[in-house]
């Protein structure tokens, strides 16, 4: 044996001591979703031995590594951009390589990561009044890693006449695709489960009205055991159009046999970011 953890069974928790990246209920995530030998210490008297046993370490569940993007948008119809308001928030894997290392950066390391922090979602973009809040290593597993900021695009939207393009997919980040159709030889293992929320509010202005708003409604479900979907839904009250996303990853391991269904939930991702909507006068 060359890994060891530490498990407590009153909690149902494991703890890594030896590692920097780790914190109680997060070990390396790699020893999870696999078989464990557990020794237990017994004394009878002062006879002192052990017994083990193998057992099963389960994965996190998704909910505990979520990864939730929340943004307002409106168009600045005297400049033809969108002002758009970030707040990112990362839970569990999603935020320990920032959290467990932030505070051994300088100031000027600190300045560059928060920058990439919102170019890594939406690339030229240069953000205005970002804070970071809660970057403690005593944050991990405890509170989400949270960045919101202000920044103006001129990439995602184009005026053509009384006509705008808002390209509202590209909202949700960079996506993975598997669009290549040569078969799948070998089973996909996935680092730690996860889930993506992505609330999106557009301010439609005044006087339009969006004329492709049911291309936003998709539901990619990868089987009847729901362990992996994309879903994306709408709501339009007044002048603001809401969409919401989930997209959820709650399982490690998926077979060849189940590879395409996997591959339909990450396109799905992908497509959704090729979306653009349609305004037009009334």
């Amino acid at each position: 044996m060359q890994d060891y953890v530490i498990y407590f069974p009153e909690i149902d928790l494991y703890l890594e001591p030896a590692s920097l990246t780790s914190r109680l209920g997060f070990i390396n995530p790699y020893y999870t979703n696999n078989n464990g030998f557990f020794v237990k210490r017994i004394k009878l008297g002062e006879f002192e031995s052990a017994v083990g046993k193998i057992k099963f370490i389960s994965p996190i569940k998704c909910d505990l590594s979520d990864d939730k993007l929340i943004l307002d948008v409106k168009i600045d119809e005297e400049n033809d951009a969108l002002k758009i308001h970030l707040e990112h928030q990362m839970n569990g894997y999603s935020a320990n390589e920032v959290q467990l290392m932030y505070d051994l950066l300088n100031e000027e390391q600190k300045k560059e990561l928060n920058k990439e922090l919102v170019t890594s979602l939406i690339s030229n973009a240069e953000p205005e009044n970002t804070k970071l809040l809660n970057t403690s290593p005593k944050d991990f597993g405890v509170l989400p890693l949270t960045v919101t900021t202000d920044f103006v695009s001129e990439d995602l939207i184009e005026k053509t006449g009384t006509k705008y393009l808002i390209k509202v997919g590209l909202l949700i980040g960079p996506q993975m695709e598997l669009y290549n159709k040569e078969k799948r030889k070998l089973p996909v293992m996935n680092r730690f489960n996860r889930r993506y929320i992505r609330e999106i509010t557009f301010n439609i202005p005044a006087g339009y009205e969006i004329k492709n708003v049911e291309s936003l409604k998709m539901n990619v479900v990868d089987s009847d055991q729901k362990m992996a979907a994309f879903i994306s839904e709408y709501k339009i009250e007044g002048d603001v159009l809401t969409i919401k996303i989930d997209e959820y990853y709650k399982k490690i391991d998926y077979t060849v046999a189940e590879y395409e269904a996997f591959r339909a939930v990450i396109n799905a991702s992908a497509d959704f970011n090729k979306k653009t909507l349609f305004l037009e006068k009334k």
